[in-house]
């Protein structure tokens, strides 16, 4: 397991490889947070596992890497301090000390031509203690009393972007209550409650023949609105990604099969249908191991 976690980095710089139109200064800052990632993942304590993220118009790529909390100690929040104010540092001390998680992980991502950096705590939260580390304002709120009301009481996982690109956000992540076409009404009710922009009929469709196992709501929250929402269905198949793809008039798959070939995956662990500022979205995510 550790030496497959090892060659992870490896591939995901291949992977990057078939991303079309990268930026040079954003391929150079993910061969910077590569490094430091492979380095880190040295230590067999520290169980690293990565992550690697794309849209289907490849103008969203994510990095991500975790390890075991206890191996990095103090170290964790540390990585942040060339790129995060004293106020996200504090942040992240708050959030690590309430969760007291076994897991810790942090990112990169380029999105709409932007970098930006953060973390995520993969770890239960009650929603009401999750939603006190996102600025105030009356998305917060709104989230709050959904998820009373839905019984969606406790977050699977929660993280913040440090500001890198001038884009400081809370990421909410929560399983909606209920199974295949009834959790998902509970997650488009979401949007109405949100006051959100909807997903595309089409889409909506599409994730209707993609429903197994749970699926979950993710939110981010800035500070004065909410930024992005979306709806995370669980290991669909590569029929069922290319129709959700399609649904969005993503048609251009080529690169997503080459990038899937460097990761050495046969298919995304989860994919995210989520409406933010550009428009719909359909995200995979790869766990390389």
């Amino acid at each position: 397991q550790h030496e497959r976690a090892l060659k992870a980095p490896i591939q995901m710089r291949m992977a990057l490889g078939y991303v079309p139109a990268l930026p040079g200064p954003t391929t150079a800052a993910f061969e910077e947070w590569l490094v430091e990632a492979a380095a880190t993942a040295q230590g067999e304590s520290t169980r690293p596992r990565f992550t690697f993220a794309t849209d289907a118009r490849f103008g969203a790529v994510a990095l991500r890497a975790s390890f075991d909390a206890a191996a990095l100690g103090g170290g964790f929040a540390a990585r942040f301090e060339d790129v995060a104010a004293d106020d996200e540092l504090a942040r992240l001390d708050v959030a690590i000390e309430q969760a007291q998680p076994a897991r810790v992980a942090h990112w990169i991502e380029t999105r709409s031509g932007a970098l930006e950096r953060g973390w995520r705590i993969p770890a239960e939260l009650p929603l009401a203690r999750a939603l006190a580390l996102a600025d105030a304002n009356p998305k917060v709120v709104a989230l709050a009393e959904f998820g009373e009301a839905r019984g969606m009481e406790t977050v699977s996982r929660f993280g913040r972007s440090v500001g890198l690109g001038g884009n400081r956000f809370t990421e909410i992540v929560a399983q909606l209550p209920g199974t295949g076409d009834e959790a998902l009404e509970v997650g488009l009710d979401a949007y109405r409650a949100l006051k959100a922009p909807r997903l595309p009929g089409l889409l909506v469709e599409a994730m209707r023949m993609a429903l197994r196992g749970p699926l979950s709501l993710s939110v981010w929250l800035t500070e004065h609105a909410v930024s992005h929402v979306g709806i995370v269905l669980s290991h669909p198949t590569t029929t069922e990604v290319l129709r959700l793809c399609h649904a969005i008039g993503a048609d251009k798959m080529d690169p997503l099969a080459a990038i899937e070939g460097a990761l050495g995956v046969e298919g995304p662990s989860e994919v995210e249908c989520a409406v933010a500022a550009g428009g719909p979205i359909v995200q995979m995510e790869y766990d390389i191991q």
